[in-house]
């Protein structure tokens, strides 16, 4: 019973993590922000750009790779691939935040 309960919170972790669509821009200083999609781009997190760790409002850690290329790719805070980053245009929204990417 104890070694199924692992493996269900496991997975739970893991799901959470692949679930959240991650959206990346810049705010009204031109800083790199992320924050998780369906939530208020106001309360984003700065991320320092590429190879930097950071953590969002879900509680998972990520970094991004690719900065300066033709795409971005975003990471688990344990190295494990998350997801390919599409480019979304400047999208101007609230908060004087432009959203660039969606991951």
């Amino acid at each position: 019973m104890q070694t199924s309960a692992i493996v269900t919170l496991l997975f739970g972790f893991m799901a959470q993590s692949a679930l959240a669509t991650v959206n990346l821009g810049t705010d009204s200083a031109g800083t790199p922000i992320a924050w998780i999609s369906g939530q208020s781009e106001c309360t984003h997190t700065v991320t320092n750009g590429c190879d930097n760790r950071f953590t969002l409002s879900n509680g998972v850690t990520y970094y991004i790779k690719g900065c300066g290329g033709a795409g971005l790719t975003l990471f688990n805070n344990d190295n494990s691939f998350n997801a390919n980053c599409r480019s979304v245009g400047s999208q101007h929204l609230a908060c004087g935040v432009t959203e660039n990417w969606s991951c």
